[in-house]
């Protein structure tokens, strides 16, 4: 019988860098995650009385699926919406040719920091 191999299912944390809620997410951001990830983003936005900018740090990711492609992409519209800003730092090649793909690049900016 084949053992499966385990899921490294994603890590968030929420630091304050600059005029930024810095969410890193270390692992793999698959769709089961994406209620995870949405706490944390209410999270950093709880208790501010401006528009959040969120900065989304890949530089741990290792694969991001397209569930969680579009929670950024919903996150983004919401922030946007009331004013608030969402940038994605520091992806990795894979990552990075995934968010190109669906040309989540063309709406939001990635930053190599």
């Amino acid at each position: 019988m084949k053992k499966e191999a385990a899921k490294k299912e994603a890590l968030f944390s929420l630091k304050r860098k600059d005029n930024w809620n810095v969410i890193s997410i270390n692992g793999e951001f698959t769709y089961e995650s994406t209620g995870a990830f949405r706490k944390i983003v209410r999270e950093s936005a709880a208790g501010s009385k401006k528009p959040s900018n969120i900065s989304i740090d890949l530089e741990k990711c290792s694969f991001v699926d397209s569930g969680c492609l579009g929670a950024i992409a919903q996150i983004h519209k919401e922030l946007n919406d009331v004013g608030g800003t969402v940038r994605i730092t520091n992806p990795c090649a894979n990552v990075l040719k995934s968010l190109r793909q669906i040309r989540l690049d063309a709406i939001i900016p990635i930053v190599n920091e």
